[in-house]
């Protein structure tokens, strides 16, 4: 049965135009300027580019060099953290699974990305608080509707943090506050996708 059917094309529709993780935009703590610069990249759905990241670095104090290492790995990262959840929870993908058919597991792993870019925008501005209650609210209202298992993303998300800060400890072991940045980035995602 397509999904859209199950709960009604109108909800879902609402659903998605409120759903929206970054909340950085309109983050009391951040300069005008980094806002513009999320704000931006966020309505685009992409990655920040070397201008962006130089210029939100250098107001945060984190390093640009990191960030775009980060960017520059985030398939790989999402590859990997796909490869742990299923292995770890198989029949996701089987028939019956929540991340079957093929589509529904696409959409999870896009999902996954844009944790990752969110997270990577939180680390640019140093700002581990990243997300918009009501948007997180609405993602939260659309994952249970849509039965999206948030075992899976949690694991995925937990992963993704694993990865980078061991990438960013082994190759810039001299940064380490740009790895606690991203740590603390995901927890909080994790955190506010468990809320309510």
């Amino acid at each position: 049965m397509d999904p859209q059917q199950a709960i009604g094309g109108k909800e879902l529709q609402v659903l998605i135009a409120k759903a929206n993780v970054c909340g950085l935009q309109q983050h009391p703590n951040l300069p005008e300027s980094s806002k513009r610069i999320i704000a931006k990249a966020d309505q685009d759905k992409r990655q920040l580019t070397e201008v962006e990241v130089n210029d939100l670095c250098s107001t945060s104090g984190m390093s640009a060099t990191v960030i775009l290492f980060v960017i520059e790995h985030a398939k790989r990262y999402v590859d990997q953290s796909k490869q742990v959840v299923l292995k770890a929870h198989p029949s996701l993908v089987e028939p019956g699974g929540a991340l079957h058919p093929a589509e529904r597991a696409q959409a999870c792993w896009r999902d996954c990305w844009n944790f990752l870019r969110v997270a990577t925008y939180a680390t640019a501005t140093d700002t581990a608080d990243c997300t918009d209650p009501h948007g997180i609210e609405a993602v939260r209202a659309l994952y249970n509707q849509l039965r999206v298992p948030l075992e899976g993303m949690t694991m995925a998300l937990t992963t993704l943090s694993s990865l980078i800060t061991a990438d960013i400890q082994k190759q810039h072991s001299d940064l380490k506050r740009e790895a606690l940045a991203f740590k603390a980035a995901f927890a909080h995602l994790n955190e506010t996708l468990h809320k309510g």
